[in-house]
């Protein structure tokens, strides 16, 4: 009986640490196609993926697409930003870009909703 209880404890905790994983993924390593569409679900749920959304959300042209090639989930030059939003070049369906960050935003709307 004894066993059995240690077992299920050790399961219980082997589970959360593996939710705590998910929430707290070293995102570098990832290709920003990866981290909009190929994480796993649960991700799309964690605190990290509500700040990759805000980013998405804040670099969001006047236009209203996203520019292509960018790593929404990394650093972001800001002043090549600027020249983006100055020049309006940028924004563009080509290579995935804006229907990316379009699924990556749906996703983020199924899991959290806010």
């Amino acid at each position: 009986m004894f066993m059995n209880k240690a077992f299920v404890i050790i399961v219980l905790i082997a589970n959360l640490a593996g939710l705590y994983a998910y929430d707290q993924q070293e995102l570098s390593k990832y290709s920003w196609k990866v981290v909009a569409n190929g994480m796993p679900e649960e991700w799309y749920a964690t605190d990290q993926a509500v700040e990759v959304a805000k980013n998405v959300i804040c670099h969001q042209t006047d236009i209203g697409g996203w520019t292509k090639n960018t790593a929404f989930h990394k650093s972001i030059n800001e002043q090549e930003w600027e020249k983006v939003c100055k020049t309006g070049v940028g924004a563009t369906f080509d290579n995935g870009a804006t229907i990316t960050e379009m699924r990556f935003l749906a996703k983020m709307y199924k899991y959290r909703k806010d």
